[in-house]
């Protein structure tokens, strides 16, 4: 139980971040940049790597 707290956690964490470094994007006002754009593309990626990482561990955890 203390590890899925654990990758909660951590995923609340990510999710934070990229929230944060979303905002920053979108009060830059430069939003349609290919910068931009690409900074927000890695930042989806990285979200839903971590979301399955969560999801698979959860799971695992859960079937033990």
């Amino acid at each position: 139980m203390n590890n899925c707290v654990e990758v909660l956690d951590n995923v609340h964490c990510e999710i934070t971040e990229s929230l944060s470094l979303l905002q920053v994007i979108i009060d830059s006002g430069d939003i349609g940049s290919p910068d931009a754009l690409n900074m927000m593309n890695c930042l989806f990626r990285s979200l839903s790597c971590t979301a399955d990482k969560a999801e698979k561990h959860l799971f695992r955890t859960e079937n033990e």
